[in-house]
């Protein structure tokens, strides 16, 4: 169900939900200064919007939430697509209605088979293979789950570790932060493809924790959620970005940035971060 943002600009609504998050984000655009392009391309036709290939996370709440990939994503990166789109009517994103593991988003917009992927942390890997755009979208906290009958309460890594050897971490397979956690001595399994892969694994005893984002989590409707913890400690947090294929034109990518920061100055960035980030959406 599409979330409102017709009530956050220039500040937050005291009460989002449940009326006010189901109208769509036309008035909430339209209250915002646009960015008139400064670039054209040659290619481009007069008036024509430039295209550009993307595709939704599987996995990737509340960067993209659908309740078993099944229906066209709602979540901050839609959210934040379309506040681009209006900011920049020389601009339109197809492909957020498709579907694509971490891994393969990453491949393809290395590629230029997908122009641009949305929300994605940055790693010496990823910044070798994609152009990232330096203008921090959202910063998040990362959190542990664990069984309900697991009486473990780490505060740290280090306590992570001193549960050896009973002690193996999921991480979705492709995440930037498996070489973090790597480097810190965390034993790491990243096999898993999606939430719900992970926390199949975590209810059968396959590993001591997962290691998700906290924002979002209750709304995926994942199977044995309920019979899950989650940690109040926050044991990292990280930052997205936007990344685009290093293919693409400079020109167009200086258009991406400079609707970021138009976004960020008029407030409808923070007020997506404030949206996605409702303490509704937690445990």
């Amino acid at each position: 169900m599409k979330k409102s943002l017709a009530t956050i600009l220039p500040w937050k609504a005291p009460c989002l939900f449940p009326a006010s998050r189901f109208s769509g984000m036309t008035r909430l655009l339209t209250a915002a200064v646009f960015f008139v392009p400064l670039f054209s391309l040659s290619q481009v036709q007069a008036n024509e919007p430039l295209v550009l290939r993307t595709s939704a996370q599987i996995g990737g709440a509340p960067k993209f939430m659908g309740r078993n990939n099944e229906h066209s994503p709602t979540g901050f990166c839609p959210d934040l697509l379309e506040a681009i789109e209006t900011a920049d009517p020389g601009l339109k994103f197809k492909g957020q209605d498709q579907w694509r593991t971490l891994s393969r988003i990453v491949y393809e917009t290395s590629t230029g088979k997908l122009d641009l992927a949305c929300g994605l942390q940055a790693s010496d890997d990823r910044r070798h293979s994609l152009h990232v755009i330096d203008f921090p979208v959202w910063t998040v906290d990362y959190h542990l789950l664990s069984r309900q009958d697991d009486t473990a309460a780490p505060q740290n890594w280090a306590d992570v570790q001193a549960l050896s050897p009973d002690n193996v971490v999921l991480v979705n397979a492709g995440s930037s932060v498996i070489k973090k956690l790597e480097d810190l001595g965390i034993r790491v399994d990243s096999s898993g493809q999606s939430l719900q892969q992970n926390i199949d694994k975590l209810w059968n005893r396959r590993a001591r924790f997962y290691y998700v984002r906290r924002p979002g989590l209750k709304q995926t409707g994942a199977n044995n959620l309920g019979n899950l913890r989650i940690h109040s400690s926050a044991l990292g947090s990280e930052t997205f970005y936007m990344m685009v294929s290093p293919h693409l034109p400079d020109e167009v990518v200086q258009r991406i940035s400079i609707s970021l920061q138009k976004l960020e100055q008029n407030g409808v960035l923070q007020g997506l971060r404030d949206l996605w980030g409702e303490e509704e959406l937690l445990f």
